[in-house]
């Protein structure tokens, strides 16, 4: 029988020069911003489709509680990366978290594993119908590749 081919990763790159995203989580809320950014990425690598689903039920809470953080804090800091285009508003409006800049840095993983990189999600309440039983959602290709920012985004 073969092995099952992942959806997750158990490493992504971290850049040693900042651009504007970094930049910002840091100025407004110190080194707790700058962690949150990295420990998003941590979750997103470690989840199934790089998405994390806020609606099933305790999934929040880990997130607020592996971040160190409060709930408020916590939402403040996802609106921001949503604003700043790292994290997709329309889908965290929808209680999912997908960054399409984090996928698109990891499309080298999947090209050396042969098989499609994970698409944006549809949420749930614009979907007709679940294609998948893990999470609920079904995927479609981003209209918006490559107009999100990235985090070597320089600060004008």
């Amino acid at each position: 029988m073969a092995r099952p081919k992942k959806a997750i990763v158990d490493y992504f790159s971290h850049m040693c020069k900042h651009g504007r995203v970094i930049f910002v989580m840091e100025s407004t809320w110190g080194n707790d911003g700058y962690a949150m950014f990295y420990k998003l990425y941590e979750l997103l690598g470690d989840s199934d489709g790089h998405v994390l689903d806020l609606r099933k039920p305790g999934n929040r809470d880990y997130m607020v509680s592996y971040a160190r953080l409060n709930g408020e804090t916590l939402d403040l800091m996802l609106a921001k990366l949503a604003e700043l285009g790292v994290i997709d508003k329309d889908l965290l409006h929808d209680g999912l978290i997908w960054s399409e800049p984090f996928v698109h840095d990891l499309e080298e993983v999947y090209r050396r594993r042969k098989v499609t990189r994970p698409e944006r999600p549809v949420g749930r309440d614009r979907c007709e119908e679940k294609t998948s039983t893990t999470v609920g959602y079904h995927r479609q290709k981003s209209s918006t590749a490559g107009q999100q920012a990235t985090i070597t985004d320089k600060v004008e």
